[in-house]
Order: structure tokens, then sequence, then C-alpha cells
């Protein structure tokens, strides 16, 4: 599955490179005697060189049925594009007429790429449903080791909390006798132990899937699907952890927030960071991409529950990202 929805993202870039070529085509039809400009030309080139042939790419990817006809479609239109590219007339009439040729080209070429992503999707909904079944399974038995572990916190003697403590955030209700509530900023938090993380509400657990869900159906070309993938890839975490995910990105945002997550936080302390969690990582990844109430939320989120052991590291955070 993850193979294909590999082949699947790598069509939507392709997509996403043959818009910004048609961007600059469209200029000279709005305004014709852009064909002479000495730089329009150029522009055109540079734009078209960043689109990469389709077949190169797709040939380790088990083939899709009718993957053949487009994928030939998409890389010939290409290399005709570039073609006509070589040896440009000067006469204005000809220089539309290329722009004309090579506007239609583009349109075949991002018509044969959306069909083929359109092939692997369909390959990926095949199998989906064994993968929804076995991650079903899976996370069953992690509600049930996630109950046990709860029940322990509740029977294990704690410190009551002091006048230092502050709610988390207003999003969140976390009951009081399964977890204690967030330190005010700025405040002592010495009785927290370092490297040792506190167990996080469902509410809480539930705004950080609520964060990642907006801002993934707020992606352009791509969808929830790129957005989470370069989530995880720009995070440092293990290549090999990395690759755990790569069949996870499917089209429905919350079921993959919520199994991301989940996953994060089994992982634990992060062998790359080994200052802070998996979970804390990607957070600190995610920090960038998100406006100032979601940044409080989850800067909060990672002091309160000791998913970072630094001290240092937290002060840092919050001088960049003053909330």
């Amino acid at each position: 599955m993850s193979n294909y929805l590999n082949a699947y993202i790598f069509c939507m870039e392709r997509i996403a490179q043959c818009d910004e070529v048609s961007a600059q085509l469209d200029k000279a039809e709005r305004r014709p005697s852009k064909v002479q400009d000495p730089d329009y030309w150029p522009d055109v080139r540079k734009d078209l060189e960043k689109v990469r042939p389709l077949i190169p790419v797709l040939t380790p990817v088990p083939r899709a049925t009718g993957l053949d006809d487009p994928a030939k479609a998409f890389d010939s239109r290409l290399g005709d594009a570039n073609d006509q590219l070589k040896n440009l007339p000067r006469d204005r009439k000809e220089l539309l007429a290329v722009r004309d040729a090579l506007s239609g080209q583009v349109d075949m070429m991002r018509k044969a790429a959306r069909d083929i992503g359109a092939l692997y999707e369909q390959e990926a909904k095949k199998v989906q449903n064994d993968v929804t079944n076995i991650l079903g399974k899976i996370n069953e038995l992690m509600d049930l080791q996630t109950e046990a572990s709860m029940m322990m916190d509740i029977n294990r003697p704690s410190d009551p909390p002091t006048s230092q403590w502050a709610v988390l955030d207003e999003r969140t209700d976390p009951s009081p006798r399964t977890q204690e509530p967030m330190p005010a900023e700025g405040k002592n938090t010495s009785s927290i132990r370092p490297g040792v993380t506190r167990e996080p509400g469902k509410e809480a657990i539930e705004e950080i899937c609520r964060i990642m869900v907006r801002q993934a159906t707020a992606a352009g070309h791509g969808g929830p699907p790129l957005w989470f993938s370069h989530l995880i890839n720009r995070s440092n975490l293990r290549d090999a952890w990395k690759n755990e995910r790569s069949n996870t990105y499917h089209e429905n945002p919350d079921d993959v927030a919520r199994e991301l997550v989940e996953w994060l936080r089994r992982k634990g302390w992060n062998p790359e960071e080994r200052e802070s969690t998996a979970l804390a990582t990607v957070l600190m990844t995610l920090l960038e991409s998100v406006g100032l109430d979601d940044q409080k939320f989850i800067l909060n989120f990672i002091e309160q529950y000791n998913q970072i052991k630094d001290q240092k590291i937290i002060a840092d955070l919050r001088r960049r990202y003053p909330t």
C-alpha cells in the first residue's frame, strides 16, 4: 500500500509543477506582448525543467492496471514541450503559437498525471480495508494497555497539587483523579522529575489531533496524505521509524492523526534527540506551521507532560514562539 501511496504523491507533485508552468504561460495569454520580453521564455523554461518524467520514478512500483498509456503520454508530452523551447522563433505570432502549443502540452501532462494518480488511489483502496482491520486490532490492544496504565496511575500515590499549578488550556477538561493540571508558565516545575513523562489526558491528546487535522485539511496539492508525509519526513526521527509510517497516510485525516499520535507515544524517547520524546520532536516541527493559539497549546502540552527533559530547550522554544 505504501508503494501505491508514494506513486500517488509523485503524481500530485507533477500536477503542482504543471500548474506552475501554466501560470507562467498564462501571463502571455493575458498580455500577448509578454512573449517578446527577454525574461519570459527563460522563466517558462526554468519552471518546465522542474517537471521530471514519471516512468523512472514509477518503475519500481507495482504497476496499476492501465498505467502504461498515461505514463508514456506524460513523458512524451514533456519531451515535446522541452523540444519546442530549444529553437524559439522571433516573430510575435509564431511565439504566441509556441505558447499555445506548450499550454496544450502541459494540459495533457496534467490530465495524464491525474489519471495515473487516480489509478494508484484505486489500487490503494483495494488493500485499505485489510490495513484498517489490522490497525483496528492493534488499537484495541493499545487501548487495553492504556487503560491498564491509567489504572496503575490512579492507584499510585502522588503529590497533591499546589497553587502553582494552572489549567493546561481552556480547550481541555482533564479529570483531576487521573492527571494533574498544568503548571503555569514561568513557575517552578522542579517537582517533575527529568526524563519521566506524565500521562496526557484524553482531551489533551484529542486537541493535538485536532490541530494536526486542521493543518492537513488546509493543505493544497496532495491533500492530507502529502501533509502528514511531509510532517514526519521533516521531523528528526530515525529513517526506519519514518518508513514504518509510509503505508498509513490515507485520505481520512482524523484517523491518520490519531494513529500517528498513538504511534509516537508508543515510541517513547527519541534516539535522534535524546532530550525529547518522539511526540515532542514532531510537535516541534508542527510549531512552525500553526497560529499563536495552537503554538501556546503545544508548548504547554510539551512542558506539562514532560515531553522534553532539558528545561533550556523548553525555554528556547518559548523565546522562539512567544505566546
